[in-house]
């Protein structure tokens, strides 16, 4: 596979596929705290680049091998990537989810991964802008859209900038 990547993205693509992989093995036993905090800094570490620019495509949802390969993406390529490599680590699925949301001061559609059982608990927000883990009440900046998991469960999201809940589930 490393030979393979080498080939097509380079001898620097291949050493960071091989970099991953050996960070995952590194935290596989650790706490999930110890696993969430590893996993967020190393994935916001990535360089941050549009769509545009990166794929010259207005939006594109990178695989995880594609942003480990470039070393970049925007922020739902960040978000899967940290699901995919929390996974990997065996945090159970239905503790992760993926969150649409606008920036608050802009307007701005971004996306976050959560971790929590949605609904029942009070997820965690893992993002690449506000680089600290902290619980969704806190993170007044975000207006909550919708939440999605990977057994496709989606939730609409009520969120008057107040007040944040659950508004149906699809």
């Amino acid at each position: 596979m490393y030979a393979e990547i080498n080939r097509r993205h380079g001898e620097e693509a291949a050493q960071r596929m091989i970099d991953v992989v050996q960070f995952v093995k590194v935290h596989l036993n650790d706490p999930v705290e110890v696993q969430l905090e590893a996993v967020n800094d190393y994935m916001n570490e990535m360089t941050w680049i549009a769509d545009s620019e990166l794929w010259k495509q207005p939006d594109y949802w990178a695989t995880p091998f594609e942003t480990i390969t470039t070393f970049g993406g925007d922020c739902e390529d960040m978000a899967i990537g940290k699901f995919v490599m929390l996974r990997a680590m065996g945090v159970p699925k239905n503790k992760l989810s993926l969150a649409y949301v606008k920036l608050k001061t802009t307007g701005e559609s971004h996306m976050v991964l959560l971790y929590g059982r949605i609904p029942g608990e009070t997820p965690l927000v893992l993002d690449n802008i506000v680089r600290s883990i902290q619980p969704a009440p806190e993170r007044k900046d975000l207006v909550g859209v919708f939440v999605f998991d990977a057994d496709g469960k989606f939730w609409l999201i009520s969120d008057d900038g107040a007040k944040r809940s659950i508004a149906s589930e699809v």
